[in-house]
Formats: C-alpha cells, sequence, structure tokens
C-alpha cells in the first residue's frame, strides 16, 4: 500500500469499523457462501422490520401496562441476550478479537473505542437496532422525544459493553476444559428449557401479570431505560432524567472495567499444558476403537466412526451436541411419563424423537473437523468413508438414547411391544436425515472457530448465515421425514398391528434417502475436497 504524502492516517475506531465491513463484504463474494449471506441478509431485514412494526404496536396499544411492559421487559432481555447468547454459543465475533491487534502500537482508549463501535456491524446488530428504531419512533413524543432517543442509545450502549466486558472478564475461564464445561451444561440446560416453552399456557399471561414482572424489573438498569422511555412519553420528563441516572452510572464502570480485564488478556498467558500433565500423557497407548463396539472394525469408515466418538468425549462443542440430544431425548420421555394421566401403547414411538434432535449436530459435519480436515485429504480421496463414519457415530450414540426412552415410556404405557418398532423408525428417520445432512454439509460447510478465546467465533455474521442454512436443511429434513412420522402415528393411532409391515417399510424408505444423499454428496466431493478445507479452515485451505 502506498499513502499520499501528508496524507492524516483515519482515526483507529474508523479504521475498525471499516475492517469489520471490509470482512463481511469480502465473506460475501467467497463462491460457497454468497448465497448465505444473501439469506443472512434478507433475514436480518425480515426480523428487523418485524421488530420495528411491532415496537410502533405495541406504543400505541389500548392497554398502557402491555405497552410499558414491552420496552421494561424488551430492554432487560436485549441487554441479557445480547451479553450471554453469543458465550453460550462459543463465541462472539472473531473480527474484534483484540488478540489479533496485541502486536499493534495502539492505545486502549481508541481500540475500545473502535471494538465497541464495531459491535454493531453485523445482521444480528442490524435487527437489534431496527427494532429499537421503531421504540423511538413508536413512543417519542414531544419534548420527551430527546430523553426516549438518548435512552435507547444508551441501552445499545450498555448492551454492547455488557457483552464485551462479560466476554473479556472471562476469557481465561473459558479458555480452561472446567469452564468449557460448565458453558456446555449451561447450553445444555437452555437448549432444553426451550423445549417446555410449550408447556406455558400463554392464556394465563394477561397485562396484570406483565405489569408485575415490569414492576420488578424497572428497578435494574436496562428496566429503568425502558421506564423512563414511559414516563418520557407520558410528560413526567424529571422522573425520566432521573431514571436515566443508573445507566449513565452503569456504562461508564463496564467500560473501566472492560479497560482493565481488556489490558490483561493481552499481556497474560493462560491454558497451556503443565510438565505433570505432558510426563503423565506420555507413554500411554490404547487403541482408538472402543472395545464395547465391536462391529467397528479396523477399516477406514470404522476409523472415521472410532475418532467421532472419542472426539464426543473431548471437544467441548460435540459434548454440547451430545448433551442436548441426551437431555432432550430423555428429558422428554421422562416429562411425559410424569405429567401424563394415562399413555397409550402407541406413545412409545415419541422417543424417536431424539433421532430427531441429533440431525442437527449433523448438518454441518466438515466444520467439526475444522483444519485437522487436511490429514483426511492428504491420506486420500475417501469422502464415502468419511460420511459413512460420521453416521454411524450418530446412530451408535442417537439409538441407545432412544432405547432407554423407549423403555421410560413402555414402562408408563406397557407398551413394551412397541420398542422393536421404535427403534426401526428411529433409524430409519435418522438415515432419511442424514441423506439430507451428508449433502448439506460438502456443499455448504460453515466453519467452527478452533480457538478457545471468548471472541472465537467466524467472522462478521457467519453466525446468522449458519443458522439460515441449518434452517433450511431442517426444513428439508422435516419434509423427506414427514412420511415416516405419519406413517408410525397412523398405525400407533389406528392399527398397531401393521406397524410390523409399515416399520420395515420406514427403515427401507430411510436407506434408500441415505443412499441417495451419501451418492449424492460423495459424487459432488470427489474433486472439491479442497474447496471443502478452505470453507471450514481458510489458513489451512490457502
Amino acid at each position: 500500500m502506498t499513502a499520499r504524502a501528508g496524507a492524516v492516517a483515519p482515526p483507529v475506531p474508523v479504521v475498525l469499523v471499516r475492517l469489520k465491513l471490509r470482512l463481511m463484504r469480502n465473506r460475501s463474494k467467497h463462491r460457497t457462501r454468497g448465497f448465505g449471506m444473501v439469506f443472512a441478509t434478507l433475514g436480518a431485514l425480515g426480523f428487523g422490520i418485524l421488530g420495528f412494526v411491532s415496537s410502533i404496536g405495541a406504543a400505541h396499544t389500548s392497554d398502557p401496562r402491555v405497552s410499558r411492559a414491552v420496552v421494561v421487559i424488551g430492554a432487560t432481555v436485549v441487554v441479557i441476550g445480547w451479553a450471554v447468547l453469543p458465550l453460550l454459543s462459543f463465541g462472539t465475533d472473531e473480527t474484534l478479537d483484540p488478540a489479533r491487534l496485541q502486536l499493534l502500537p495502539l492505545e486502549r482508549r481508541p481500540l475500545i473505542a473502535g471494538l465497541l463501535a464495531a459491535s454493531f456491524i453485523g445482521y444480528a446488530p442490524f435487527a437489534v437496532l431496527l427494532t429499537l428504531a421503531g421504540v423511538v419512533v413508536g413512543y417519542a413524543s414531544g419534548v420527551g422525544a430527546i430523553i426516549t432517543l438518548f435512552a435507547v442509545v444508551l441501552l445499545a450502549v450498555m448492551a454492547a459493553a455488557t457483552a464485551r466486558t462479560l466476554a473479556t472478564a472471562l476469557a481465561s475461564t473459558m479458555s480452561s476444559r472446567r469452564g468449557r464445561d460448565v458453558i456446555i451444561a449451561v447450553t445444555a440446560v437452555l437448549g432444553v428449557s426451550v423445549q417446555f416453552v410449550r408447556f406455558i399456557h400463554f392464556v394465563d399471561i394477561d397485562a396484570a401479570l406483565l405489569n408485575r414482572v415490569s414492576n420488578v424489573l424497572r428497578w435494574l438498569p436496562p428496566g429503568a431505560l425502558g421506564q423512563s422511555i414511559i414516563d418520557a412519553r407520558t410528560g413526567h420528563l424529571a422522573r425520566a432524567l432521573v431514571e436515566l441516572i443508573p445507566a449513565l452510572i452503569v456504562v461508564p464502570l463496564l467500560l473501566a472495567l472492560w479497560a482493565r480485564t481488556l489490558d490483561r488478556s493481552l499481556t497474560v498467558v493462560t491454558g497451556g499444558s503443565t510438565t505433570a500433565r505432558t510426563a503423565a500423557g506420555s507413554g500411554r497407548r490404547s487403541s482408538i476403537f472402543p472395545r464395547g463396539l465391536p462391529f467397528l472394525r479396523p477399516n477406514a469408515w470404522g476409523a472415521v466412526a472410532a475418532k467421532e466418538l472419542r472426539y464426543v468425549a473431548r471437544d467441548p462443542r460435540r459434548r454440547i451436541v451430545f448433551a442436548q440430544l441426551v437431555l432432550v431425548g430423555l428429558g422428554g420421555p421422562i416429562w411425559i411419563a410424569v405429567t401424563a394421566r394415562s399413555l397409550p401403547p402407541g406413545s412409545v414411538l415419541i422417543a424417536s424423537i431424539a433421532g430427531y434432535i441429533a440431525l442437527i449436530g449433523a448438518l454441518n459435519q466438515f466444520g467439526f473437523d475444522g483444519g485437522a480436515l487436511w490429514l483426511d485429504i492428504v491420506a486420500g480421496n475417501g469422502i464415502r468413508a468419511e460420511l459413512i463414519g460420521k453416521n454411524v457415530a450418530l446412530l451408535i450414540q442417537a439409538l441407545p438414547v432412544v432405547l432407554v426412552g423407549s423403555l421410560v415410556l413402555a414402562s408408563a404405557s406397557d407398551g413394551w411391544a412397541y420398542i422393536p418398532a421404535g427403534l426401526v423408525i428411529a433409524a430409519a428417520g435418522l438415515g432419511a436425515g442424514l441423506g439430507v445432512a451428508n449433502v448439506l454439509s460438502v456443499r455448504y460447510p460453515q466453519r467452527i472457530a478452533e480457538t478457545k478465546s471468548p471472541f472465537g467465533g467466524s467472522a462478521g455474521g457467519q453466525g446468522c448465515v449458519t443458522a439460515l442454512i441449518l434452517l433450511v436443511g431442517m426444513f428439508v429434513q422435516g419434509l423427506l421425514l414427514a412420511p415416516v412420522a405419519i406413517a408410525a402415528a397412523v398405525c400407533a393411532a389406528v392399527a398397531p398391528a401393521a406397524l410390523v409391515i409399515v416399520a420395515p417399510a420406514c427403515a427401507l424408505y430411510g436407506y434408500v434417502l441415505w443412499r441417495a444423499g451419501t451418492a449424492n454428496a460423495t459424487r459432488w466431493a470427489w474433486w472439491r475436497q479442497p474447496e471443502i478445507l478452505l470453507a471450514v479452515d481458510p489458513h489451512r485451505g490457502v
């Protein structure tokens, strides 16, 4: 690069914002990811417009208690969600990792300003900011509009500052194995808790309940900002100004804490192996094949399956998927068995839902390999063995969960005769879903960060792209799994004896779809394995 004589360099915050925009633009030019970036843009725009319109509608609702609850509760949700959700998904934004700027002569204040400003660049932040803009348009009124605008801006800054402070403060903890295990447990519990939302009686939630919740949350800094918006709208300007004070105190404290933890994260080395661990680990020799699985033969796909099972016990990202599989696959049947007064024998087939949960983690199978995929590529063109081994490893994880769930439901419904049919139908569903997962894994592989840093996500906006691609894959899987689910439900309700024919037919259907999907994925990836490596690990792929 050349610079003109006498040219003044732009400020550091401007450079960091331009860097974030350039990285997002470069990712959009990628041949295999450009399509996903378009969907991410449309998705963020759609959610943002929905939030914008909903905020305006809430401001003009007939019940003032609902209008108040939307901003008070919503402000608290925005701050907590912005701060916590990226950590539980193992990464906020790798492009803003301050460790990458460690060797540059940057001062603390412009660095923090740049990182904070760049936090608002992305698809999810765009949707949130568009929703907050709807709050300004809907709730601003008269002279209080200035207070409303200031409160919304302060809320966005508080959310971003909280996220950055929390991520930086937990950097050393998240880098430890114990810290990652805690995150796995919390993430799995939250993932399961989402499933119980459907048991909530939303008809019992009225304006009085929302008002009671708002009365509690209004005393927290984010809730106080929401209450300030309401008071500014109703003309209580003095009270609205007073309610801005907690946020005006908390935000500088967060920035000061972030500055201290940022200095520590850039100067203190964490992690690493000790001499004792290295000595204890040396000299250990064991077979990669588990002793309890004698059918895993020492061939290509058997080695891949054994490797995948070994990684489940060691890789925190894979353990998250397995923990969710176990908790949902067993929690659902146990919940049904405990809460239901009487269960028909055919309810045992519900345990096969665990297989569908397992399919979610199979939509990006090569993303978990990362840079290690190059070993498989240089060892030989064995993409088919890779896919078969990964699929077999998933079956080994899912079918025992289905079996235990079937036993739980059978004990509550006396439907022991349905257990074999349930296992066969679960295997059929897994086969049909894995056919789609294999195609999606080779055509749209997504990078999963290998770094232990809390900033170790993909480049900007990649989380939204990955989510949209996974949603498309889950939709296609749902369409292909529908015949299996419908056939099982009809047989259980109308003609249980027909399962003797329907279950093998479903198994054949799943096997055919799996063979077709695996063959299509193998043909497409035969000469494109370097491109897959480039997608999951750009540094090693070039």
